[in-house]
């Protein structure tokens, strides 16, 4: 169980480590995942655990005892669960409303989130199974990314409502998402239900979950290419100020030219180029932000933060120049 424990958690990280990857430009901080990940992984467990126990009897009143258990895990579950889930979302998109920038930062949040609740369930289940094998290997390979998809679908539709201008598209999609998040995860749970009497139980889950989870590489594809657009567009008028022509084109390119650019020359300047390259990406987002409907006091704070984002690379660019000068001084 220990060993089983240990494998559990380290293939949590490994598939949270790679949706931290997905973020290419603008990865999120840190400790919001990481608050992300245990609200998952600790008080959504937890309570999803309380409030099934609370539905539990009632449940068996209204539609018996045998078809109470399918009642619960198809029916009240996905709810109880994507409900709670979507609450760390929901205060992210809130509290953090200038680090959840659109679609792909909402499927990161979702994703963390979703991946903490999974490692704890999963511990659950094996250390409660008289076949734990099997269910680690369904529970870590086959539905390892399923919770992270529910809870991404839910966290992709709130970053299509931080893009949206219209009020009534910012709380309707935020809703849509969440319901198809319990529609998928109620199709998972009605299908590992029925397995016992029907092996095509197992096939609805797998079909559901990863004709889902492809969609959802898709929206993360076509989220990436909106920020490289973004970063493109918005860092063009910097050329001539705050970076040059060389920076922008690599900047810009954002594939294997950048990471050899940011290798190059000293390795003294490599934490510079870095900075610069991370700091000239913030401001591309922020540039993008402006475009939004806000209000003038969020306006005022956008552009100060611009500001002060335009000095940070100008005091850089100016050493990277002095260090490149020294460099050919004979």
């Amino acid at each position: 169980m220990f060993l089983a424990i240990l494998f559990i958690i380290a293939v949590t990280w490994f598939y949270t480590w790679l949706l931290w990857q997905a973020d290419r430009y603008e990865r999120e901080p840190r400790k919001l995942l990481l608050a992300a990940f245990f609200w998952g992984a600790v008080p959504a467990i937890i309570l999803s655990l309380i409030l099934e126990e609370i539905f539990s009897v009632p449940m068996s009143n209204w539609v018996g005892t045998e078809f109470s258990n399918l009642a619960l895990a198809s029916g009240v579950a996905p709810v109880v669960e994507e409900s709670i889930k979507g609450l760390a979302l929901l205060g992210l998109y809130h509290w953090a409303y200038w680090e959840f920038d659109d679609v792909l930062d909402g499927i990161v949040y979702g994703g963390t989130v979703g991946f903490g609740f999974a490692m704890m369930e999963t511990i659950f289940y094996v250390a409660g199974s008289p076949n734990p094998v099997l269910v680690l290997f369904l529970r870590t390979a086959i539905f390892g990314l399923s919770h992270a998809f529910f809870t991404g679908v839910t966290g992709a539709f709130l970053g299509l409502a931080r893009e949206s201008k219209q009020p009534w598209k910012r709380l309707g999609f935020p809703l849509s998402g969440w319901l198809l998040a319990v529609s998928f995860h109620a199709v998972h749970n009605l299908g590992a239900s029925v397995t016992g009497i029907t092996p095509a139980g197992i096939l609805l889950s797998i079909f559901s979950d990863w004709t889902g989870i492809f969609w959802l590489l898709v929206a993360i594809l076509l989220a990436r290419q909106q920020e490289r657009r973004w970063i493109a567009g918005f860092l063009k008028d910097e050329v001539g100020g705050v970076l040059s022509q060389e920076d922008y084109t690599m900047i810009a390119s954002l594939g294997s030219g950048l990471r050899l650019w940011l290798k190059s020359g000293p390795k003294k300047d490599y934490k510079l180029k870095k900075k610069l390259y991370d700091l000239s990406v913030e401001l591309a987002f922020k540039k993008a932000e402006l475009q939004e409907d806000i209000s003038m006091e969020q306006d005022n704070a956008l552009q100060k933060q611009i500001s002060d984002l335009r000095m940070q690379m100008a005091k850089i660019r100016t050493k990277l120049e002095g260090d490149i000068a020294d460099a050919d001084r004979p």
